[in-house]
């Protein structure tokens, strides 16, 4: 399945991307976790996975 995103579309999810992420770490600095749960680990590896894809997209464009 191909999805055509413009630029601004890419931006949108990039931001969403980096503002899940900051929430993820604030919430382990908040309850001074000092760690990321497993989940939380694997949702950073998948949130960065998407944002490198997103990036080669935008070269691609």
């Amino acid at each position: 399945m191909k999805i055509d995103l413009t630029m601004s579309d890419i931006g949108q999810i990039q931001r969403l991307i980096k503002q899940r992420k900051t929430s993820i770490f604030g919430w382990a600095k908040k309850y001074d976790a000092g760690y990321l749960s497993e989940e939380s680990e694997l949702e950073i590896e998948t949130l960065n996975e998407l944002y490198d894809k997103l990036l080669d997209y935008r070269k691609d464009i």
